[in-house]
């Protein structure tokens, strides 16, 4: 999960597969946005230095194995119980 400091908005992402966990956050670290629509647009809006608001959580691991719909579910599973879709960074 990532969190907007300044707005306390959240946005609730997944890694599986040959892109797992560090190399994803890597990708977030090095971007301040890692592809995700809502954080491009708010880094195109607010300037790239923005992305220092935000603060990265583990919500769940998943063992290395996991079945990618599985993970994908429970992270559908984090924005349903956050409310990440409606009130936060997360679009889908």
């Amino acid at each position: 999960m990532i969190t907007d400091k300044t707005t306390g908005k959240q946005y609730v992402g997944s890694a599986y597969g040959g892109e797992e966990l560090w190399q994803r956050w890597t990708v977030y670290a090095s971007s301040g946005h890692g592809g995700a629509k809502e954080l491009r647009a708010l880094l195109r809006k607010k300037g790239v230095d923005y992305a220092s608001n935000f603060q990265f959580s583990l919500l769940e691991v998943c063992g290395i194995n996991a079945n990618p719909e599985d993970v994908i579910a429970r992270e559908c599973h984090w924005k349903d119980v956050l409310m990440t879709r409606e009130f936060g960074l997360n679009w889908n």
